[in-house]
């Protein structure tokens, strides 16, 4: 599983055998959340994490939104 990017205790992961439609897998200690990588990166699902740290990870695949979806096409396509 592909590692993204790791910034302030969240780390963006995709995994190379997973199913459309494009996402990544954010993880924290305290949970994770796993938001899409179409058009605008926005939440699909959430679990143990806050509102404020569902908000940080999307901001953070915002951030890197392009380069995720590079290697999501490598992976997948």
């Amino acid at each position: 599983m592909p590692t993204i990017v790791e910034s302030g205790g969240f780390r963006m992961v995709i995994y190379p055998n997973d199913h459309a439609p494009p996402h990544v897998h954010v993880h924290h200690a305290d949970g994770m959340a796993r938001i899409s990588l179409e058009a605008e990166p926005r939440l699909l699902s959430v679990r143990g994490l806050s509102a404020i740290q569902a908000r940080r990870a999307r901001s953070l695949v915002a951030g890197h939104w392009q380069v995720a979806l590079k290697v999501w096409k490598k992976f997948h396509e």
